[in-house]
């Protein structure tokens, strides 16, 4: 049989069962928080990998993969479900073909590998000089069971949960992260390119944040 490990488990001793399971199509996205980062970059397809483990960063041979292809707007609870389920199927057929013995490994095309790279607590903050596009994908994809997409105003910090994107303007000067406008929705707030509307948001200890300065600027 075979010993399966997930990411977030070091893996040692390595043998010749062990089979690690990637959430991302390798040898794309090989390192840290694969999924949040695809999902940030707007991929039209997202996936699973299983690998036997080598000492260089998820380059060991390929032993499957299950792909699915996305549709925005998703949050990230909704894709890391979806990612689980196509892990179980993987293993499921790994099991098979490992009791079978016809379990068959395909070397990684190393011209072909990027890298995504681990994330800190300054990675929740919201960079507002990208596109409304990227910056409501990223709030999506760091949404719950991640720690959400964070910003400063006025000082405080705050959690954004729900953001939709507006037609743009004509400025004169682009002051990125100004509220342009403030009513009951939510604020409209300048990014590198286009606008979006804040429809929802809270502070630290959880409780609902209300937008109430038109003059303020996110950070």
């Amino acid at each position: 049989m075979g010993d399966a490990r997930r990411w977030q488990y070091r893996v040692e001793p390595v043998t010749d069962r062990t089979i690690v399971f990637h959430d991302s199509l390798l040898p794309r996205y090989r390192g840290f928080a694969p999924t949040a980062t695809a999902l940030i970059n707007g991929d039209c397809e997202i996936g699973i990998t299983a690998i036997r483990p080598v000492e260089a960063v998820d380059a060991g041979p390929i032993l499957g993969q299950r792909r699915w292809m996305v549709e925005y707007p998703i949050r990230a609870r909704a894709a890391l479900e979806r990612q689980a389920v196509a892990t179980a199927d993987l293993a499921g057929n790994l099991l098979h073909e490992i009791v079978n013995g016809t379990l068959m490994t395909t070397e990684q095309d190393p011209m072909a590998a990027t890298y995504s790279l681990w994330r800190d607590e300054q990675d929740y903050f919201i960079d507002w000089t990208r596109s409304a596009e990227t910056i409501c994908r990223t709030i999506d994809a760091l949404s719950y069971p991640f720690m959400g997409a964070r910003t400063r105003i006025d000082g405080r910090e705050v959690i954004v949960d729900e953001a939709r994107i507006v037609d743009d303007l004509v400025f004169e000067r682009r002051d990125i992260g100004k509220i342009w406008s403030l009513d009951p929705d939510g604020p409209i707030v300048v990014c590198g390119r286009g606008c979006l509307r804040v429809t929802a948001a809270h502070s630290t200890k959880g409780e609902p944040f209300i937008f109430k300065r038109l003059r303020s600027r996110l950070t």
